[in-house]
């Protein structure tokens, strides 16, 4: 199950974090890199100043698990060398022995970078639409419901036909 998880997965062991394993789609994530019995530290040299050791050391220590939501992360691209950003959901399980000692921790998430750029796309047109309508104000631009009732208009419309309200004759579709 572990392997053929859709998600990514890592087992890390100990305070430094050593990787025990990690599954396919954790090593399509980091760009194929080989992880098993090296630090993390040692592996994302890049990740420094990026909070991630922080969070790992947090959840070590404390015993508490920590979710992260369409966080940013940076990695080297391992051929080129190049930073790539990504957006990953994800969540740092603390494992714990038979004696409640934290002796891990458990790595599972998704990488969300396209719906993360889809999301932040669809936001940016949405304002330059607005912004385009905003500007239009030689122009009467009226809203209107699937029954023909006017549900918004903008400024021009306003300054055009004189509305501060929707006239009653016209909130029926008439």
């Amino acid at each position: 199950m572990f392997e053929q998880a859709p998600s990514f997965m890592a087992m890390l062991s100990g305070p430094t974090h050593e990787f025990l394993l990690v599954n396919p789609a954790y090593q399509r994530l980091i760009g194929n890199r080989d992880v098993t019995g090296k630090t993390v530290r040692e592996v994302f040299p890049d990740l420094a100043g990026q909070g991630f050791y922080e969070l790992l050391d947090d959840v070590f220590a404390s015993g508490k698990a920590f979710a992260g939501m369409a966080m940013p992360i940076t990695f080297q691209d391992s051929a080129t060398g190049a930073p790539e950003l990504r957006y990953a959901d994800f969540v740092f399980q603390p494992l714990q022995d038979g004696n409640g000692q934290v002796i891990g921790i458990f790595v599972d998430g998704s990488d969300v970078t396209t719906r993360v750029l889809a999301e932040r796309a669809q936001r940016a047109n949405e304002i330059f639409n607005r912004q385009v309508l905003d500007s239009a104000l030689d122009y009467a631009i009226i809203a209107l419901d699937l029954d023909g009732r006017i549900t918004r208009w903008h400024e021009g419309a306003r300054r055009i036909m004189g509305w501060t309200a929707i006239p009653s004759s016209l909130r029926t579709g008439s």
